[in-house]
C-alpha cells in the first residue's frame, strides 16, 4: 500500500509540474487596436509580410474575376512569458497555412500582412489563428473581427479586431 501512494504521489507531482509549465509558457496574444497601433513608439512596432503556402492551405487564390476575400493588416502583441509562433489561421475549418512559421517575441508589437487573396467564403462563422508555443503545443485563438464587403471590385476585406478565447489543443493534431 505504501508503494503504491509513493507512485501515486509521484504520478501526479509530475502531472502538477506539466501544468504548471504549460502555463508558464501559455502564449498571451491580445490585438491591438489602430489608435494603440500608430501610438506606439516605431522602434517597438515589428511588422512582416507573411508568405502563404498555398499547396497546403484548404483556401485557394482567387482568380481575377471571382469574389475574393482577404485581411486587413493584423495586430497583435505577444504579452506572454516566452516566444510564440503563428503558422496559419483557419475559416470556418478551412486554413490558410504559412509558409514560414511567424515568430512572436516575447513582449512584441506586431503587425502582420497577408498578401492573399482567396476564394471568398459566403458566410464566415469563425477565424481562429494558430499559435505554438517552444514546447510545440498547438493552440487556436479565436478572434472576434468584422466583415467588409465592397461590391464594385467583389473583394470582402476581414478585420480581425480581438482574441476572445485561447486553448490548447490535443498534441496528436498535426497541421
Amino acid at each position: 500500500m505504501t508503494l503504491y501512494g509513493v507512485g501515486i504521489t509521484i504520478k501526479y507531482s509530475k502531472i502538477d509540474k506539466r501544468n504548471g509549465e504549460l502555463k508558464r509558457i501559455r502564449p498571451n496574444i491580445v490585438s491591438i487596436s489602430p489608435n494603440s497601433w500608430n501610438n506606439l513608439p516605431s522602434d517597438k512596432k515589428m511588422s512582416f509580410v507573411v508568405d502563404v503556402n498555398e499547396e497546403q492551405s484548404d483556401l485557394k487564390a482567387a482568380d481575377k474575376v471571382s469574389r475574393k476575400s482577404m485581411f486587413f493588416p493584423i495586430r497583435i502583441a505577444n504579452l506572454g512569458e516566452t516566444m510564440v509562433t503563428v503558422y496559419g489561421i483557419m475559416i470556418n475549418d478551412a486554413t490558410i497555412k504559412f509558409d514560414y512559421e511567424s515568430v512572436l517575441m516575447r513582449n512584441s508589437f506586431n503587425e502582420l500582412i497577408i498578401n492573399y487573396k482567396f476564394e471568398s467564403i459566403q458566410h464566415i462563422d469563425e477565424i481562429i489563428m494558430l499559435f505554438e508555443d517552444i514546447q510545440r503545443n498547438i493552440y487556436f485563438a479565436k478572434m472576434r473581427f468584422n466583415v467588409e464587403e465592397k461590391k464594385i471590385n467583389k473583394t470582402t476585406k476581414i478585420d480581425v479586431t480581438s482574441v476572445i478565447e485561447m486553448r490548447l489543443i490535443d498534441e496528436s493534431r498535426d497541421f
